[in-house]
């Protein structure tokens, strides 16, 4: 419903994701957060964890399954719409395209902070309130593609990188793995 339920904010845009994501309260303290089979949609930048669905990487000299494939483009067309909440967001309040303050003490950080959360916290009433129309397909397209740049100019990693055999299957591999027989079985 392009709200936005969970923030973390602080860390500089050149940071990547998954560092981000390991240092949140989300990530240290997830009994806080998630219930039994709740868990969040990340893309193939982060690890494996119980409380995180990442895509299937290819192994080296290897390819995915078909079953793979279609997995994940399913988790995909549902990440998707993350991505198109924070292209509202931006597209909603300009200023955090390029946010028109200069860092130079804690001072100035807490004002970025707080500019973010108070973007936000507008951004969740304009839309529970329905006081906008929704964005076209064509400018959020435009914003991911933007974003989709930027992302991968920010991060030196490979994403296609060989990944531990199916058989070793760590707390999250195992989630990932549940997951994927409910989304292929449901068909």
């Amino acid at each position: 419903n392009k709200q936005i339920i969970y923030s973390y904010i602080g860390w500089p845009g050149s940071t990547h994701d998954s560092r981000i994501f390991s240092n949140s309260s989300l990530f240290h303290y997830p009994g806080l957060y998630f219930k039994e089979n709740e868990y969040l949609l990340g893309d193939s930048g982060f690890e494996y964890l119980e409380n995180i669905i990442v895509p299937y990487k290819k192994l080296r000299n290897s390819e995915l399954t078909d079953e793979q494939d279609t997995f994940n483009m399913r988790l995909s067309s549902v990440r998707i719409h993350i991505e198109h909440t924070i292209g509202i967001l931006k597209m909603r309040f300009q200023s955090l395209q390029e946010l028109p303050i200069q860092l130079q003490d804690k001072n100035s950080a807490k004002h970025t902070v707080d500019w973010i959360k108070a973007c936000i916290i507008m951004h969740n009433m304009i839309t529970a309130c329905r006081l906008d129309d929704i964005y076209n397909e064509e400018e959020l397209t435009t914003i991911l593609q933007e974003q989709q740049q930027q992302n991968t100019t920010g991060y030196g990693g490979s994403f296609n990188s060989a990944t531990d055999p199916e058989e070793d299957l760590t707390p999250g591999k195992a989630r990932r793995k549940q997951i994927f027989n409910q989304v292929m079985n449901s068909e």
